[in-house]
């Protein structure tokens, strides 16, 4: 079995436009505004200070036994309301067979997100603390589109990502601190348009 069943449901699966969706009590597949999602205490989504709805997306992968990330989110992207688990398992078969199937878009762009490395300034001595984040993202070397304009035409989704993967590490979780309390402060391409850096500072309160 692919998807434990009892452990997905009731979960956002998927959040786009403002509805979020996921698999009922019976194992169909719904969906519901974000808004609605967060009075209905699902456990894996959250909303930020300045109250954007956003997806703990690793815990539901965590319930799906596919290895591939990149699988699991083009069998949810099929996925229509009223479709029942069975047919999310059928998806997931399909894609798992295709061993040689490539990546697409934004996941064949952004090969690799390295873990934060976090920065205290000289000034800073409490260990407990740090001044700033450095997130890097490994792109692909051969693009056929100028890398500069892709990013901007798909700065929020990768925004996103990065923020996940933030809220989700667990050194960021041992400081204690929420992402909504962090500022971007540069978003760069950098050693030859391979990398894309982020910088992060935490705001002043």
């Amino acid at each position: 079995m692919l998807v434990a069943r009892d452990n997905i449901k009731n979960k956002v699966i998927r959040l786009c436009s403002h509805r979020a969706y996921y698999f009922d009590e019976d194992g169909i597949y719904r969906s519901v505004s974000d808004k609605e999602a967060l009075k209905m205490d699902m456990p894996n989504i959250g909303t930020r200070l300045n109250g954007e709805c956003f997806l703990l997306t690793w815990d539901v992968y965590t319930d799906i036994n596919v290895y591939n990330k990149n699988y699991v989110r083009m069998a949810i992207s099929k996925l229509k309301e009223g479709d029942s688990l069975e047919t999310l398992e059928e998806y997931l078969s399909t894609v798992k067979s295709k061993k040689h199937l490539k990546p697409e878009g934004l996941d064949r762009f952004i090969t690799r997100i390295d873990k934060p490395v976090f920065v205290r300034t000289p000034e800073n001595q409490n260990e407990e603390t740090f001044d700033f984040i450095y997130v890097h993202l490994n792109l692909i070397i051969n693009w056929d589109e100028d890398k500069a304009e892709y990013i901007k035409k798909n700065v929020k989704e990768i925004d996103q990502r990065v923020l996940e993967m933030l809220e989700a590490d667990m050194e960021m979780k041992r400081y204690g601190i929420s992402i909504g309390f962090l500022k971007l402060s540069r978003r760069v391409l950098k050693d030859k348009r391979r990398i894309l850096e982020y910088l992060f500072e935490i705001r002043e309160v």
